[in-house]
């Protein structure tokens, strides 16, 4: 799976590469949601590995 990292420099070269600023602004919210869906992803993982821990 890509890191935040990785998927932050996606987006701004998407977005430097764009022919138009719709899709520029596309780019830029299709990372931005996927940033925020590994976030979550990353929380649950979290919050398994806690209650398996204990």
């Amino acid at each position: 799976m890509m890191d935040t990292l990785e998927l932050m420099e996606t987006k701004y070269h998407l977005m430097e590469s764009s022919l138009s600023e719709s899709k520029a602004v596309l780019a830029h919210d299709s990372c931005n949601l996927a940033m925020i869906f590994i976030g979550q992803l990353n929380g649950r993982i979290r919050k398994v590995w806690a209650v398996s821990v204990n």
